[in-house]
């Protein structure tokens, strides 16, 4: 996907270049989000996409770094397991 954007500024001649640069930092945190990569998540370029989630959201995240067997046990007693 990353690759398409690429191909996709060239040929627009650079005239969405921040369009284009906001849309592959979105799609990476994501991705990162998607990993569990909390080193990633947590870098600074990606605060405002963390500002974007809900409260909760992102306090589960945390517990899901810092505590992951509470953070499963907790899934699992509320039958919120992700698919894997």
């Amino acid at each position: 996907m990353k690759h398409c954007y690429k191909l996709f500024l060239e040929e627009s001649r650079g005239k969405y270049r921040l369009e284009v640069e906001e849309a592959v930092k979105r799609l990476s945190f994501s991705i990162a989000l998607n990993l569990r990569d909390f080193s990633e998540i947590y870098r600074k370029d990606y605060r405002a996409y963390l500002q974007e989630m809900s409260f909760p959201e992102r306090a589960l995240l945390r517990l899901e770094q810092f505590c992951p067997k509470l953070y499963h046990f907790l899934q699992k007693s509320f039958g919120m397991e992700r698919k894997r």
